[in-house]
């Protein structure tokens, strides 16, 4: 799993570089707004994203019929003699751990925010911060475990551009009063909470469908 993770050192390469983005503009997230805090989100996103999607790409492909066919890491994985439930489990792993960094460094990163804005920081925007990373993150992660990885190549592209979408649409004008942060705050936790709802569903259902699989396998070989 590692030696193919590290093949791809050209999304590796982007995803740092987003990431470097990503800290250069938290350091600001203080004195921007709301609407600045969420364009954060969607750059921390993104490089959470690329991080993540290498577990599902590899960089061998070739050439058929004029067309370029790469092979998915699950094929070369299972070719090798990995199990299907095992491919999940490390995905399923990593993706937490890599969500649990980003918004680690989120969080690390509001002090030196702090400092550049002093008066006009706001725990609240931070919070709406942490949510909308969260709620991005885990509307994206029931694609990525329902979906063949032959089918990934577009779908981590048309998840991105959906939940900006659906972020975009709820932001709305920029707010400055109390009020109306813990307003947005409320309904950043309950789009977060119906992520959840829906990645539980999807795990549950993925396992669900590994085990029926398995069992006909065991009928077959019987």
């Amino acid at each position: 799993e590692f030696e193919l993770y590290k093949k791809n050192y050209g999304i590796i390469i982007g995803g740092a570089v987003i990431l470097f983005i990503y800290l250069l503009l938290l350091l600001f997230s203080g004195v921007g707004g709301t609407n600045f805090g969420t364009g954060i989100t969607l750059v921390g996103f993104l490089a959470m994203l690329f991080f993540y999607m290498i577990l599902y790409f590899s960089p061998v492909s070739f050439i058929q019929n004029r067309q370029k066919v790469t092979i998915s890491a699950e094929q070369i994985l299972l070719c090798l003699g990995e199990s299907k439930r095992v491919f999940i489990k490390i995905r399923l792993l990593a993706f937490f751990v890599f969500l649990g960094a980003i918004l680690a460094i989120t969080a690390v990163m509001q002090l030196p925010a702090y400092l550049i804005a002093g008066e006009q920081y706001s725990l609240l925007v931070f919070g709406i911060q942490e949510l909308q990373l969260f709620a991005f993150c885990m509307l994206f992660f029931p694609f990525s475990i329902l979906l063949p990885s032959k089918n990934l190549t577009l779908t981590f592209s048309c998840c991105a551009g959906f939940c900006g979408g659906i972020f975009g649409g709820m932001l709305g004008e920029s707010v400055g009063s109390k009020d109306g942060l813990i307003d947005m705050l409320i309904e950043y936790a309950v789009l977060a909470a119906v992520a959840v709802i829906f990645s539980v569903i999807a795990i549950v259902w993925r396992f669900a469908r590994l085990s029926r699989e398995e069992r006909g396998k065991k009928q077959k070989a019987r």
